[in-house]
């Protein structure tokens, strides 16, 4: 039936608001879609726009008129609308719609009509036939329908969900049985368990089980005991190759293969770590790494922001309160003539600025200080730098190397801040004349026979392990002032005397983050502490 539309002008609204002008040139039946020649365009606010070919589907059409105008020939046969028929006469500029009657628009076997969407869709589709009756009936051009956005039917959504669902329930009959027997029995969690004896089912398969225990796989993966490895120490230790020695440079497979006799070398036995306690209250004090040290420093002086010249000032004074004190223990008689002679020797690394301060300190009590740094082309770190400014700006001093000790005579105490826990000799090879000049006066205040004490650990000394850097050239002091708290190699009293305690200031929280178990350390009412070992 839509075939009878063909060759006829037609206005044609849109849901989209855009209306056409155009001669129809073929409806299909199955696609529901309408195309039309020499078709005007008009779009809401522009101007009319020519294409001469326009395809419209029919669930997009909301209005169709029938235009007023000449009659398009005799409907042909099926077979003689194949063939692309020649174009019709263009259409005139902005044609007017107007009403259509029977004897205008129509021809005498075809009435005139006005489809409106109500008319021509079923499903927001374009139904193909057309009723005649309904033609011939039609009323003049109606108003446009208000324009109505397009929305998918929710009912044909729902129809295929509910088929699906009963398509569901035919294929699992189990869903559809009724579960209230069920829910009557209850289950017997202890009836299926006392059905299972374990130990019985395990003394089974032990018994049946025939494997050596040296072949199981749990014994080969067993992990060994967890050792703490030192910060000196590798994870994987050297091993020395036993092999022939004739056999060196020869790249067969024979020689390269490890001789399975060959015994692993020995891993180096762990440092024992000794306990200190407090002497007047007998509490537990803490031992802290080099590394600990190190990460509690940063903490106070980065994070929050103590002065570095803070931490010398409080250490400073109280390694003046303990020479003091130990001065007084020693009874070393003071005169005018003879006073007590404290030498002090320093580096330019950060333990010389506590030696520094202490020596500032020593002279406003009124005491003899000589001070002697470490020659050499190494540069001093700031603090040392602004200690010496401040002791220089109160007349004393600093002589240098052994050519200085030699001018200071015989000494009554001396004081070792020349290295402490932060810095080892060995690292101070590269920088051979202070290298070599550390050495000196290492050798000089063992030689000198007074008594030592060293700061934060005795020089040559490992701070970590206790160990000895160097065969000969190490501290052997009778006490050790241990800064802000004592290190790991305090481990027995042949390496670092008897210990004290000095409070630097850190705050407990630079202890907790650099990992020490117990934060708080047993300072009391105390700034300078006597520690005993255990």
């Amino acid at each position: 039936m839509g075939d009878s539309f063909l060759g006829y002008q037609v206005a044609l609204t849109l849901h989209s608001g855009i209306r056409l002008h155009g001669t129809v040139a073929a409806i299909d039946p199955v696609t529901q879609q309408m195309t039309l020649h020499q078709v005007l365009l008009f779009f809401p606010g522009q101007p009319a726009l020519h294409t001469p070919v326009y395809g419209v589907v029919g669930k997009d059409i909301a209005d169709l008129n029938i235009l007023a105008g000449a009659p398009p020939p005799a409907a042909a046969p099926a077979e003689t609308m194949a063939p692309v028929a020649p174009a019709p006469a263009p259409a005139p500029p902005m044609p007017v719609p107007v009403p259509a009657t029977a004897s205008q628009s129509t021809p005498p076997h075809i009435p005139s009509t006005t489809i409106t969407q109500a008319e021509n869709t079923q499903n927001g589709h374009l139904s193909p036939p057309i009723d005649h009756q309904h033609l011939a009936a039609a009323s003049p051009r109606r108003k446009k329908s208000p324009k109505v956005k397009p929305s998918k039917s929710t009912s044909a959504t729902t129809d295929r969900r509910r088929t699906r669902q009963r398509q569901y329930i035919e294929t699992n009959d189990w869903a559809s049985e009724d579960v209230k027997g069920y829910i009557s029995q209850e289950f017997d969690f202890q009836a299926n368990l006392d059905m299972f004896d374990k130990a019985k089912v395990f003394a089974e398969i032990r018994e049946a089980d025939q494997t050596n225990a040296e072949t199981l796989l749990v014994s080969i993966n067993r992990l060994p005991k967890k050792i703490n490895l030192l910060p000196s120490e590798n994870v994987l230790e050297r091993r020395v190759s036993q092999s022939n020695p004739d056999t060196v440079g020869d790249e067969s497979d024979d020689a390269s293969v490890t001789p399975p006799s060959a015994p692993p070398a020995p891993r180096r036995a762990s440092v024992p770590y000794a306990s200190l306690i407090t002497v007047n209250d007998k509490a537990a004090c803490p031992t802290v790494s080099p590394l600990q040290m190190a990460h509690a420093e940063h903490e106070c002086v980065s994070v929050f922001g103590f002065p570095e010249d803070q931490l010398v000032e409080n250490g400073g004074r109280g390694l003046c309160q303990l020479v003091l004190q130990l001065i007084a223990q020693q009874q070393v008689q003071r005169t005018k003539a003879h006073p007590v002679h404290v030498v002090i020797l320093v580096s330019h690394v950060m333990n010389g600025a506590y030696g520094l301060c202490t020596a500032r300190h020593m002279l406003n009590h009124g005491h003899k200080v000589s001070v002697c740094m470490a020659s050499g082309d190494m540069a001093a770190t700031e603090p040392v730098q602004r200690q010496k400014s401040l002791l220089a700006t109160m007349g004393c001093y600093v002589y240098h190397g052994m050519e200085g000790l030699q001018k200071l005579g015989k000494a009554d105490l001396i004081v070792d801040a020349m290295l402490g826990a932060e810095t080892k000799l060995s690292d101070l090879q590269e920088e051979r004349s202070t290298y070599l000049s550390l050495g000196d006066m290492i050798q000089w205040a063992n030689d000198d026979g007074a008594p030592i004490l060293s700061v934060d650990f005795p020089s040559g000394m490992d701070a970590g392990t206790g160990r000895p850097q160097h065969p000969t050239s190490v501290i052997r002091p009778m006490w050790t002032a241990c800064l802000a708290a004592p290190k790991t190699g305090c481990i027995a009293p042949h390496v670092t005397g008897d210990l004290y305690l000095i409070d630097l200031g850190f705050p407990r929280q630079c202890w907790k983050r650099a990992g020490l178990k117990k934060p708080d350390l047993p300072w009391g009412t105390h700034f300078v502490m006597a520690l005993a070992y255990v």
